[in-house]
Order: structure tokens, then C-alpha cells, then sequence
């Protein structure tokens, strides 16, 4: 028998679950980090263009004012109607993009109150402008309606860009934050990436050694049934030749029975059927006639008996021919039964 060290070890199936199970939750958790991820950048987008819409309604506010201004400007220096489109128009381009800002500031309250106090200067501006296409001609109006209206204009342009500084400055601490989760997002993904890999090679390794350890138990499977078998073949032939010399022995003690009976009864048996004959032939025979049924079954039982001797005598040659064969197989099973106790001592203890 194989010894205990020599027997494999299986694979600990503890260990593979555990491993199976920190995949599964690293997985989840690359999972969970890529959506929060991605939320926050969606969130972000969101908000950088949130602001740049802002950012570009005051632009075009600020040009819309600009463009009305000039246009006003062109008409009183050419007196050409055409020019007055952009100082017609811009009005109610100006309002409309007013009550933009004032929506898009709604999640800022001192945004949203710095955009409703710009409509004040706007409107003024306007109202100069009103007076610079009004006064057009006479000299002395339009320098003061210039003057007047680069000043609302300077102060118009003042606070657009009070608004438009925390609104960069929101946009630029936006992107940084952006980039630094980008930047953590990579070493978070590459971390569980190595992670992942290296437990994968893991399961890979301990399937690898449950296969091996599977053909191992196999072919120690296969040895072992073989060794049994031939044991079993072995203890089968000597089982087969010990009945054999059972079966040889009985017979032969049979006929050595039978034989001595014979040998000790035949005489007797043979004197007393002959005084039976005697007996029969000096009767008369109105004597003999009622018992000669019986005399006659005596003399024929007695003559099986006595004259049966040569069957006796072939059984008893024959089992005594058998006797030394019989004496040879069991001297042979002693012998191999003494091999396998001898064997059994030096292995350590009898099998």
C-alpha cells in the first residue's frame, strides 16, 4: 500500500472560492468606479457648458450693444438708414439675452443679481442711443450723447466682466478637477487591472494544478486497481487449489473409509452369505417358500457387498495417485502464504 506523504494533496477548494469571490468583487468595484466616473464627467460637462453658454450670451450682449452703437455712430456721421438695422434690431436681441442670463444664473443668486442690475446700463445705453439718432445734426448733442454713451458703454463692458471672471475661473477649476479624477481614474483602472489579471492567473494556476492532480489521482487509481487485481487473482488461484486439495482429500479419505470397512467387513459379510446358501439348499422347501423373497434379497444385498470390491479398490488407486498432488499444492500455498508473512514483516507488519 502506498504510504500517506506519497498520496496528492487536493487542490484547496477554500482558496479557489476566495480568490473567485475578490475577483467578483473587483470587477464590481471597477464597475461601480467607472460609472461614478463617468457621472462626474457627464456632470461636469454639463456644467463647463452651462457656463460657456453664459460666457458666450455676455459676448454677444456685449456685441449686440457694440454693433448698436456703431450702427447709430455710422447713421449720424452718413445719414443712411441702413446702418440703424443693428441699433433697431439689438433691443430686443438685448432683452432676449438678458432673461437668458438671468435663467442660466438661476443656481447662483449673486450671478443672477449682478445680470438683473446690468439690464439698468443697457437700457440706459439705449436710451442714449435714442438720443444720438434723435439729435442727429446738431453738433453740440451728439459730442454730449458720445461722451455720455462711452461712458454707459465702459461701464456696461465693467460688468460683463465681473460676470465673466468667476465664471472662467469656475470653468478652469472645473477642467482641473476633470483631470485630476481622469488622472485617478488611471491609476484606479490600472490598479485594478493588475488586480484582476494577476488574481486570473491565479484561478489559472490553481485549474492547472487540479488538472495535474486529478491525472495523478487517476493513474494512482488505475495502479492501485491493478495491484489489487492481481491480488485478488493470486488469492483466488490459491483458494482454487486448496478446495481442489479439500476435495481431493475428502475423497481419498472416503475410499481409505471404504476400503478398511470393506477390508474388515468383507469376510464376515462373504461367511455370512454363504451359510445363507447353505442354509437355502439343506431347507426343504415347503420350509423355504414363504421366507425365499427374503433369502433372496439377503443374498443379492450380500453379494453387492462382497462382489463390489474392484470400484473399492480403482477408488482407493486413484485417490491415493491423487494424494502426493494434492500434498504438492498445499505445500506450494504454504510456501506462497509463508513469502507474502515474510514480505508483510519487512515491510513493517503483516498485510
Amino acid at each position: 500500500m502506498p504510504s500517506a506523504s506519497a498520496t496528492p494533496s487536493r487542490p484547496s477548494t477554500p482558496v479557489l472560492l476566495a480568490v473567485l469571490a475578490l475577483v467578483f468583487v473587483l470587477g464590481v468595484s471597477w464597475i461601480l468606479h467607472g460609472q461614478r466616473q463617468t457621472k462626474a464627467g457627464h456632470a461636469a460637462l454639463e456644467e463647463l457648458e452651462a457656463h460657456a453658454a453664459q460666457l458666450a450670451r455676455l459676448d454677444a450682449l456685449l456685441l449686440q450693444v457694440l454693433e448698436a452703437e456703431s450702427g447709430a455712430r455710422a447713421y449720424v456721421m452718413s445719414g443712411d438708414e441702413h446702418y440703424l438695422a443693428a441699433y433697431i434690431d439689438g433691443r430686443e436681441r438685448a432683452g432676449d439675452t438678458l432673461a437668458a442670463l438671468h435663467a442660466g444664473f438661476a443656481a447662483d443668486p449673486a450671478a443672477r443679481a449682478a445680470a438683473d442690475e446690468l439690464a439698468d446700463p443697457v437700457e440706459r445705453r439705449w436710451l442714449s442711443l435714442d438720443q444720438l439718432v434723435a439729435g442727429r445734426g446738431s453738433g453740440s448733442v451728439e459730442a454730449a450723447t458720445l461722451i455720455a454713451g462711452s461712458a454707459i458703454t465702459t461701464d456696461i463692458r465693467a460688468r460683463i466682466e465681473a460676470l465673466r471672471a468667476p465664471l472662467r475661473t469656475r470653468m478652469e477649476g472645473i477642467t482641473r478637477a476633470s483631470f485630476e479624477r481622469s488622472g485617478q481614474a488611471r491609476s484606479i483602472n490600472s490598479v485594478l487591472g493588475v488586480a484582476i489579471i494577476a488574481l486570473l492567473l491565479v484561478i489559472g494556476g490553481l485549474a492547472w494544478r487540479q488538472e495535474e492532480l486529478r491525472g495523478r489521482i487517476a493513474a494512482l487509481l488505475r495502479t492501485e486497481n491493478a495491484r489489487l487485481q492481481a491480488e485478488v487473482d493470486a488469492r483466488t488461484a490459491d483458494l482454487t487449489s486448496l478446495a481442489g486439495y479439500l476435495s481431493e482429500t475428502r475423497e481419498a479419505e472416503h475410499a481409505r473409509l471404504a476400503a478398511e470397512l470393506h477390508d474388515e467387513f468383507g469376510p464376515l459379510l462373504s461367511a455370512v452369505r454363504m451359510d445363507a446358501v447353505w442354509i437355502t439348499r439343506k431347507l426343504p422347501a415347503e420350509a423355504l417358500e414363504p421366507v425365499r423373497g427374503r433369502f433372496d434379497h439377503l443374498l443379492d444385498a450380500l453379494g453387492r457387498v462382497v462382489f463390489d470390491q474392484a470400484p473399492h479398490r480403482r477408488r482407493s488407486q486413484t485417490a491415493a495417485a491423487r494424494r502426493p498432488r494434492a500434498r504438492r499444492g498445499a505445500a506450494l500455498a504454504d510456501r506462497r502464504d509463508g513469502g507474502r508473512r515474510r514480505r508483510g514483516h519487512r515491510a513493517g507488519g503483516p498485510r
